[in-house]
């Protein structure tokens, strides 16, 4: 039975924390997030017939020009928005590349690879730095 709160239902996502051989973090800034003041993991929503793993591939080349190779879930959850009426079920994937440019695509304002001395230390969304967190523990 469908909850007439969230007409569109459950959309599924995936977040992308992408590490280099440099061991560095890429993040970025997305205009819908916080007004592109923080900075997030970059990600989107999963196609129909699509893998998780796939989704966060494609996510990272459209977004970040990043060629990277999905390696393992991090965490997942969901993350209901009742105002907006939207019920997100989300994954949050490890990605490993070795390509190091990153450049902001269409839908981001910046794209930066940070280290993990430095990483803690930016203006991280609150749910992105738990999620960063807990791939450094």
């Amino acid at each position: 039975m469908q909850n007439s709160k969230f007409p569109k239902g459950i959309e599924v996502a995936v977040s992308c924390l992408v590490v280099n051989k440099n061991n560095e973090i890429l993040l970025s800034k997305h205009p819908s997030w916080h007004d592109g003041k923080k900075w997030v993991l970059h990600g989107g929503h999963i196609e129909s017939g699509e893998t998780i793993f796939a989704a966060a591939e494609r996510e990272t080349k459209e977004e970040t020009g990043v060629a990277a190779k999905a390696m393992w879930i991090i965490d997942s959850g969901d993350n209901i928005i009742s105002e907006k009426q939207k019920h997100y079920v989300w994954f949050c994937c490890l990605l490993e590349t070795y390509d190091e440019t990153a450049v902001a695509g269409e839908e981001l304002t910046e794209a930066k690879w940070f280290s993990r001395g430095e990483i803690l230390k930016q203006n991280i969304e609150p749910g992105f730095r738990k999620m960063i967190e807990k791939y450094l523990s």
